[in-house]
């Protein structure tokens, strides 16, 4: 994807504009006045040439109008990418000729040939002036719009991979595995606390007898209920009403067992 870097100017786009528009106000002016000035020394030489009062007009016309049209065909060449050599011969040559009319026509002294000379040749120059001003106004334009399509292109394909992320997120949320709940007759509804389980690398006790297994009260509380509403319970059994492994109903049945509650109990 191609990148477009546009300068930003140092002024404020309002008084960018003001300049401007004064700018081709008074390139307008300049090249009005200069274009009447050169269009009468030609048609007066062409005239004193011979050429009829009512056919003169034209031939000033041919040179001036001839650099205006070359003027617009660089322009045009120019926004298009192509080498605009023909169209800058046409506007020297004829700028050329225009320039040779008027000192033709003029005073043969130098003064008379710089009066003479000074229309066709500022013509010419603020002519160029007003096409070089609209072309860069084209091609910054371009470059704007070029510059906010890249950025939309881009806003676009953020959004996409936003969504693409959020239905990833979303699929996987809908395959991944619900996890089952035990059922509600295996589970107590006293919230009781883990059972320690004994440190098989603590160091043995010194006095005799078995180690008695460490266990919550609360638990063991819980587990005398129902050691006593169903005496011989085993050990897995036990484990599962309380919603806990088999293991903690055997140290639940050793540690009742150890207190006399339960005598005889089965740890199976």
């Amino acid at each position: 994807m191609s990148t477009t870097t546009i300068a930003h100017p140092i002024a404020s786009e309002q008084t960018i504009a003001r300049i401007g528009r004064l700018m081709i106000l008074a390139s307008v002016l300049i090249a009005s006045c200069a274009a009447v000035l050169s269009y009468d020394a030609l048609r007066l030489l062409a005239m004193a040439q011979g050429v009829p009062a009512t056919l003169a007009w034209m031939f000033p016309l041919i040179l001036d109008g001839t650099i205006a049209a070359a003027s617009l065909a660089t322009l045009y060449a120019t926004l298009r990418g192509q080498r605009g050599t023909y169209p800058w011969l046409l506007v020297l040559g004829f700028t050329t000729f225009s320039l040779l009319g008027n000192v033709m026509h003029g005073q043969q002294t130098p003064v008379g040939w710089f009066v003479a000379a000074l229309p066709p040749v500022g013509f010419a120059l603020v002519w160029h002036l007003l096409i070089s001003h609209r072309q860069h106004e084209i091609v910054r334009a371009a470059e704007v719009a070029e510059a906010a399509r890249l950025a939309a292109e881009r806003e676009e394909e953020r959004q996409r991979r936003a969504e693409e992320r959020a239905a990833r997120t979303t699929q996987a949320a809908v395959s991944a595995p619900v996890p089952r709940r035990a059922p509600e007759s295996t589970r107590t509804s006293l919230r009781v606390a883990e059972v320690v389980e004994p440190n098989v690398t603590a160091a043995q006790p010194t006095s005799p007898g078995p180690a008695r297994p460490k266990v919550s009260e609360a638990l063991l509380s819980a587990a005398r209920e129902i050691v006593a509403s169903e005496p011989g319970i085993r050990a897995v059994d036990l484990g599962a009403r309380l919603g806990k492994s088999e293991k903690t109903g055997r140290n639940l049945l050793r540690a009742l067992e150890a207190q006399g509650s339960q005598p005889l109990v089965s740890v199976g």
